[in-house]
């Protein structure tokens, strides 16, 4: 399998989310790899796409997510995350 296919099968998986990636941290982590890889993608038209650019762009964007953002805040300030995923309906 090559790397464009690759990619192409994570932007095919955009479209079978299995729930809301605004309240599921797994299909949001799947949502920003469809997304990185669709744009790599058309940026790429002929040849190979790099792989270790799309995975630096997709854990750049993960990392920026209300998701990792609050689950580094609880930790910080000693909480348990997945108790404040819970309280507002999210699954980590």
């Amino acid at each position: 399998m090559t790397k464009r296919e690759v990619l192409k099968l994570h932007v095919d998986g955009l479209s079978s989310l299995d729930c809301d990636p605004e309240i599921c941290g797994v299909c949001a982590f799947r949502k920003v790899q469809g997304e990185v890889a669709a744009e790599i993608l058309r940026e790429v038209e002929v040849g190979e796409p790099d792989f270790d650019e799309w995975t630096e762009r997709s854990s750049k964007r993960w990392d920026e997510s209300k998701f990792v953002k609050l689950w580094r805040d609880e930790q910080a300030a000693g909480r348990d995350p997945a108790e404040a995923f819970k309280a507002r309906g999210w699954t980590p």
